[in-house]
């Protein structure tokens, strides 16, 4: 095939999917920004359950922008239980070093 064929691959780059020659060919689609899944991990450290709503509003974020909303609950629901252990290890050593 040849440039002059308006179905070949070479004619559709150079116009933008058939359009009239010198049409410009728009740049491809960024990836959208999703939120980080670690400030949810930190929050959920420092407030444990309470750390949900950081989860939920970036998950919504996250969905808002054709991510999935996963991630920030699995890092919630994984780091719930480490900071229950490490809140009654520090309210034990808080408790241990008043006596």
């Amino acid at each position: 095939m040849s440039m002059s064929d308006p179905y070949s691959p070479e004619w559709l780059a150079t116009t933008g999917s058939g359009g009239h020659a010198g049409t410009p060919v728009p740049p491809p689609a960024r990836a959208a920004q999703v939120p980080a899944v670690y400030p949810v991990v930190l929050w959920t450290l420092v407030f444990s359950i309470f750390a949900a709503p950081s989860a939920a509003m970036r998950g919504f974020k996250a969905r808002a922008n054709g991510g999935s909303a996963a991630p920030y609950w699995v890092a919630w629901i994984v780091t719930v239980p480490g900071a229950i252990v490490a809140w009654f290890v520090a309210i034990g050593v808080i408790v241990a070093i008043a006596r």
